[in-house]
């Protein structure tokens, strides 16, 4: 297994024949600036990967009642919409940008 650091991936990329690199909606415009000094790198345009991503939280097992209050408060969240305003915040400018809409 290879490991690297998050800085080393754009040299990494810079010195490799790599023609694919997939980031998030949340990552490739702010890693497209970051990366700016790589000539063949840019954010396509025309072709999105969807894949879920799953976010886990894990808790002391003897710690159940912190694990039951704050699944009580995402189901809230997800209930209130508060959780779409969150995800909006972080991401609402890269999803205008890439025009995601604008797309069938």
């Amino acid at each position: 297994m290879v490991t690297a650091s998050y800085e080393s991936l754009f040299t990494w990329w810079r010195l490799s024949d790599l023609t694919c690199f997939p980031r998030g909606i949340s990552e490739a415009f702010s890693e497209h600036r970051r990366g700016c000094r790589i000539p063949n790198l840019a954010v396509e345009k025309n072709l999105l990967i969807y894949y879920p991503w799953p976010y886990y939280f894990f808790f002391n097992k003897d710690d159940q009642a912190l694990a039951i209050r704050v699944e009580v408060g995402l189901r809230k969240m997800v209930k209130g919409w508060l959780i779409d305003a969150i995800f909006q915040k972080y991401n609402g400018e890269a999803i205008h940008k890439a025009r995601l809409k604008s797309h069938p």
